[in-house]
């Protein structure tokens, strides 16, 4: 339990803007060995010393990953540390989508090596082999991934070293800030509860055969923050029939029915680290390092009342600052992979125990830069020279997120159903327009949920949840803007500093999600006010908060209750075709009909360009 921690006291408008870890490097493998083969032999199998030696005449050395990089449960044995780069720590092994051998995403730290002489060359149009070489104060690791990346060619040809793309340990969230992000959570006010118990979520539009599914015998895996279980139990505790769905969270808890894997997490996302990792907006959409370690928990609530029989396990794979790495986004897919694979004759290899199971992966966050900033991103002063060969640039990019991607096609042809928050960083002070989704919601392998308001807008906060001519993309309630009192935010540094609230609070017309809230404390409305974090004096535990982060468990819900629905066509298919047939019928017209509604498609979201998935939150 971290809420002792605030962020660090920098002024919103002066932090820096940060999305990936420095030093650490994510390279993408394809083994020839089948995944079912001795784990050291694969990992043999890469010919990481080639990798290395070739690194090392450009200035760079590649170490292994360590415990002290590993996310773990508290009495999970960790493998030992060992100092050479064939390592097991940070190698991730999937069972490839594509043939019969091992995907390998592997994570390496980064030291600067010793060169007999400097780099004969410059610049990205140099010589084979040079491209990218060590430059005196840049990034580290956009160098290495740089040399890598154009060098593929190279390396796999004459070093037998079978890689495939190298990426940065990309930062994301709920951004030192990580473009997140989520915005405030505010208490509901006790007499607003009353004695109903709080609220239910309906999804009116759903046929009847889909009305009456709970998603039975469907698992779905929430990665995201987590607040501790004595903080979960004490919140349920103190709001008692108040609050019916956190009542229930916590007995269904006590059946194993849902399960919270508590996470130590890896250093540099520590809550006490020197250089805090945040994320965030306050009310008045300015950028805001915040606690919010029960937003896994309010998504979770989501998801439990809208598939009330399916098994929910939430992974802390996020900071209580809602921040993490792609790193350990990937150690939690891994860890899923190797329930979900069949068994092997040749080695006696039993399957996992979801293998042939019926699974949903919700992503209430984001991670890596927005597609169209990049470029500017990673090029930086580059990127003008970079246009000249826009093939080239073209190219690097679809690179920098070839692991990422590699890594959910695994998942979903081990017939994982994926759905991601598309984000909320449209119409802000950095993005005045309404942008195109985040990562991993813009893949097409995952089915991307943007948020409307009560009457069915878009919010003006909701990216774009699909980009042609892919239809991944769906849309339902995410919760309207929280109006600010006052309007506008104080000026800086004003004494005493006013109490910023929000208009309607106290009533039941506020136009924003409610959900479970263990926290002890919220945080700040203003990004500006000294107090940083609020005692919790509203007993219910029930909290208004918006965000694509809570449109995404409602379709979460629904595919659990269609994989339930139709369980036995759904079986008749290959596994890999499932997530498929799934996001077919969420987001198509014509699955729709046949799948989802039982009559009509439904109707569109003109705005956003995809259907529009009612749902009522009384």
């Amino acid at each position: 339990m971290m809420n002792n921690y605030v962020p660090l006291q920098v002024p919103w408008w002066s932090d820096m803007m940060m999305y990936w870890l420095e030093d650490q490097v994510a390279v993408a493998f394809d083994s020839s060995l089948p995944p079912a083969s001795d784990r050291q032999d694969i990992i043999t199998s890469l010919q990481l010393d080639n990798l290395n030696q070739f690194l090392q005449t450009r200035g760079f050395t590649l170490t292994p990953f360590t415990q002290d990089d590993l996310p773990h449960l508290p009495d999970e044995e960790l493998p030992p540390n060992r100092s050479d780069v064939n390592s097991p720590i940070g190698k991730y092994l999937f069972a490839s989508p594509h043939n019969l051998g091992t995907t390998v995403i592997s994570f390496f730290h980064i030291e600067p090596s010793k060169m007999f002489h400097p780099v004969q060359g410059s610049g990205m149009n140099s010589m084979p082999g040079n491209a990218g070489s060590h430059s005196d104060g840049e990034s580290n690791a956009k160098q290495v991934v740089n040399i890598i990346n154009r060098n593929l060619e190279l390396l796999s040809l004459h070093g037998h070293v079978p890689v495939v793309a190298a990426m940065a340990n990309w930062l994301g969230g709920t951004t030192c800030f990580i473009h997140g992000c989520s915005f405030t959570p505010v208490p509901v006010p006790n007499d607003v509860v009353g004695s109903s118990g709080g609220w239910h979520i309906s999804v009116p539009e759903l046929s009847p055969e889909m009305q009456t599914s709970t998603g039975n015998a469907v698992t779905v895996f929430v990665l995201d923050t987590l607040p501790s279980e004595d903080e979960i139990k004490w919140a349920a505790e103190e709001a008692a029939e108040s609050n019916r769905l956190l009542k229930d969270i916590v007995a269904q808890k006590n059946l194993e029915n849902i399960n919270f894997k508590y996470q130590t997490l890896p250093k540099p996302l520590g809550e006490d680290a020197g250089d805090q990792l945040v994320t965030g907006r306050d009310i008045y959409k300015r950028n805001a390092g915040f606690l919010l370690p029960s937003h896994g928990l309010f998504v979770t609530g989501i998801l439990h009342d809208v598939a009330s029989n399916a098994k929910i396990e939430c992974i802390r794979i996020l900071n209580d600052f809602g921040t993490g790495d792609i790193h350990t986004f990937i150690h939690a897919l891994a860890k899923i992979h190797q329930r979900m694979v069949g068994p092997h004759s040749l080695t006696g290899k039993e399957a996992g125990d979801l293998h042939n199971q019926p699974v949903v992966i919700n992503l209430s966050m984001v991670l890596m830069p927005p597609r169209d900033e990049l470029a500017d991103w990673w090029f930086g002063d580059e990127s003008s020279s970079a246009m000249n060969d826009p093939g080239q640039m073209a190219r690097d990019m679809e690179l920098l997120r070839t692991p990422f991607r590699m890594a959910i096609q695994c998942m979903t042809a081990q017939g994982a159903v994926i759905v991601g928050a598309t984000g909320n960083d449209s119409n802000t002070q950095d993005i005045p327009y309404r942008t195109v989704a985040r990562y991993p919601a813009l893949f097409p392998e995952v089915i991307s949920v943007g948020a409307v308001d009560k009457a069915g807008n878009a919010v003006i906060y909701t990216d774009y949840p699909v980009e042609p001519p892919y239809h991944n993309g769906i849309a339902t309630y995410g919760g309207g803007i929280l109006m600010p009192e006052p309007a506008v935010p104080p000026p800086f540094k004003t004494e005493p500093y006013p109490e910023i609230t929000v208009k309607d609070i106290d009533t039941r017309n506020i136009d924003s999600i409610r959900g479970v809230y263990a926290s002890r404390t919220y945080p700040a409305l203003s990004a500006e006010d000294p107090r940083h974090v609020y005692e919790v004096h509203d007993k219910s535990h029930w909290a208004s908060w918006s965000g694509t982060s809570f449109a995404a468990p409602i379709i979460s819900g629904v595919a659990a209750r269609l994989l339930e629905c139709h369980k036995q066509n759904i079986e008749r298919l290959p596994i890999r075709l499932r997530p498929v047939q799934v996001q077919w019928a969420i987001t198509t017209a014509q699955g729709q009909v046949a799948m989802l509604t039982g009559n009509d498609p439904l109707q569109p979201q003109e705005e956003l360009g995809v259907s529009m998935l009612k749902a009522v939150q009384e």
